[in-house]
């Protein structure tokens, strides 16, 4: 339904296929338009030409994942690319990554491809890297690396620090037993890994690195070996250990910090790593990484340095002498790849304090270390949710509002009662309310409150807010809710057995007239906790 040119040679086609009866819908001028700036973007970085004769793009009904990439072609998610509402900028930023994922396959996948599933993570963690390094440089507003900590590393550091972990690289016998090599560990540690590599022996070293591994494999089959092998090569920098620890060993290292302070200066600053799980087989040892550190102050310009592991500890000397800060944050434009855990000190600030922090990724990543404070159990969670709704008024973030308000009703459901916080399961919700109606505030904050509030209604107060959505008697900023929301909101009320769902149901199926009207109403009645 819509075709250009790719280059950077002339006259390689890109072609975008979609339904007949879902083509109105399709917005194919952005689409293509995102598709070639990826792949001249990535021709440009890698140093290397888009290296097939054309490009297809077909947005695939009932596809059970959000992009699979071929050569030449890439199948996309229809329903994660046609949007039937008003998109959130998670959901726009979500389709773009994929995009710049599915098309780095071209050359991560397709130019080169694994030698088998063991290093299913080569190319799949190279790619979601990419994605995020893409985003970074051609949409510097979308806060790419904020999604990157949000969406990527944090589901790695959750798995990664269980005991059912697993390393990347894994002995795979078969096809079969492939299936269960897709997971976090592939698609969330590996690019986090990777970030952490480009940076231990450098941008240039690390761009060189990747050029020398594509032409000495390209239309060829390669294994991890080969990539650091390059990467080492071109950088000069010894990366053995890199590979078996990141490759090869599970789990991830626990990093705390030391800050000793003396007459209102620092004696001495240290970061100090340790496995975060005992794993059965674990070889012990520590971690190689480079970090930045931020000695955060509230009268002076932030002072940001660099450190490097030398085994277990990594000695900041250049902080001695420097005026107590008011914070430290070890792991400064989050290139590192483990929990890193603050000091009690640094603990109080970001409590008192988070909401301050006008960089988005320093913000969230300040958000997420007071979570893991919860955790750690340093932290009460009555204390988070004070936080939490202290600074969630004033919070712009589309990506770090959601993630704070995810971690509150975890806060919520899991590590509180009624008897530890009277009332707290209760403030969230008219808060939510709140933040629907507020026309201070942007489309998409209003409808992720719209979402929380849909996905944890159960009180007669906020059910009726719901259903006076679906009979027209309240709207989402100044429009009547459309048909996913409508859909999402009859399926809660058929989750949690309200007695009108069933009215509900028939209502809306035959309220929506759509070519998805039959599958939203499947997925409706399947919400049902009794048999049917």
């Amino acid at each position: 339904m819509g075709r250009h040119d790719i280059g950077p040679r002339r006259g390689q086609p890109i072609t975008l296929y979609a339904r007949h009866s879902r083509a109105a819908e399709v917005d194919a001028e952005t689409q293509l338009a995102t598709n070639r700036a990826a792949v001249r973007w990535l021709a440009d970085w890698f140093g290397i030409a888009f290296p097939f004769a054309k490009l297809d793009l077909v947005l695939a009904p009932a596809f059970p994942f959000g992009g699979m990439e071929h050569v030449g072609a890439v199948f996309y998610n229809e329903d994660r690319f046609v949007f039937r509402e008003p998109p959130t900028l998670p959901q726009r930023l979500a389709r773009d990554q994929t995009i710049y994922h599915e098309i780095s396959h071209q050359w991560f996948g397709d130019l080169v491809t694994m030698r088998w599933f063991d290093d299913l993570w080569l190319k799949e963690g190279f790619s979601t890297f990419m994605a995020a390094r893409i985003q970074a440089d051609l949409q510097p507003d979308s806060n790419a690396w904020t999604t990157f900590l949000l969406s990527i590393k944090t589901p790695a550091y959750r798995a990664d620090a269980t005991s059912g972990t697993a390393p990347l690289w894994q002995s795979l016998d078969n096809l079969d037993a492939a299936k269960s090599n897709y997971g976090p560990i592939v698609y969330n540690k590996a690019p986090a890994v990777i970030k952490q590599l480009a940076f231990f022996v450098g941008e240039d070293g690390f761009r060189r690195g990747l050029n020398l591994f594509l032409t000495r494999h390209r239309y060829a089959n390669a294994t991890w070996q080969h990539l650091l092998g390059a990467v080492g090569e071109a950088s000069g920098i010894d990366v053995g250990a890199f590979g078996r620890n990141y490759v090869l060993r599970a789990g991830l290292p626990r990093i705390e910090t030391a800050l000793t302070l003396a007459q209102g200066r620092i004696e001495a600053l240290v970061l100090k790593q340790r496995p975060e799980s005992r794993l059965p087989g674990d070889p012990g040892g520590a971690w190689p990484m480079k970090v930045r550190v931020r000695l955060g102050y509230h009268d002076r310009d932030d002072i940001v340095l660099d450190a490097r592991f030398e085994g277990a500890v990594a000695t900041v000397d250049k902080a001695a002498g420097l005026p107590a800060p008011d914070y430290v944050w070890a792991n400064d434009d989050d290139q590192g790849y483990g929990l890193f855990m603050p000091d009690d000190r640094t603990v109080a600030w970001i409590a008192a304090h988070v909401g301050s922090v006008t960089d988005s990724l320093l913000r969230a990543m300040l958000w997420s270390a007071l979570w893991d404070v919860v955790r750690d159990r340093r932290l009460p969670p009555e204390r988070y949710l004070a936080v939490l709704l202290r600074e969630l008024p004033a919070e712009r973030d589309e990506q770090i509002s959601r993630a704070i308000l995810s971690r509150g009703a975890a806060a919520l459901d899991v590590y509180l009662t009624e008897t530890r916080g009277p009332g707290s399961g209760r403030a969230g919700r008219p808060r939510c309310s709140r933040e629907i109606d507020d026309a201070a505030i942007g489309y998409g904050l209003r409808k992720d409150a719209l979402d929380r509030l849909i996905a944890t209604a159960r009180t007669p107060l906020a059910l009726d807010r719901l259903r006076a959505l679906l009979d027209g008697r309240a709207r989402l900023a100044g429009e009547p809710i459309r048909q996913p929301t409508r859909w999402a909101i009859v399926r809660r009320l058929i989750t949690i057995g309200a007695p009108d769902a069933g009215t509900r149901l028939a209502a809306e199926r035959a309220r929506d007239t759509s070519t998805e009207a039959a599958k939203d109403a499947f997925v409706a009645e399947a919400a049902s906790p009794g048999p049917r």
